[in-house]
């Protein structure tokens, strides 16, 4: 991720979240500057919902390995 352009991080990020486990998340938002730990919260996962709804037809696609 340090090599993206810094305008698709928001959204990796709320990809991140939406598969991630929430304490490794937890966990790296710890050691992020204070405007990502306050931001990307908000910001990640309606970015992800947005783009889950163009390319899934759903704000909820299914996860990675659950069928």
């Amino acid at each position: 991720m340090a090599e993206s352009p810094k305008k698709t991080l928001p959204l990796a990020f709320g990809m991140v979240m939406y598969e991630g486990d929430p304490e490794v998340v937890k966990a790296v938002l710890a050691h992020a500057p204070l405007p990502a730990r306050v931001l990307m919260p908000i910001i990640g996962p309606r970015l992800y919902a947005s783009h889950a709804k163009r390319v899934h037809g759903t704000s909820n696609p299914p996860r990675v390995g659950t069928n």
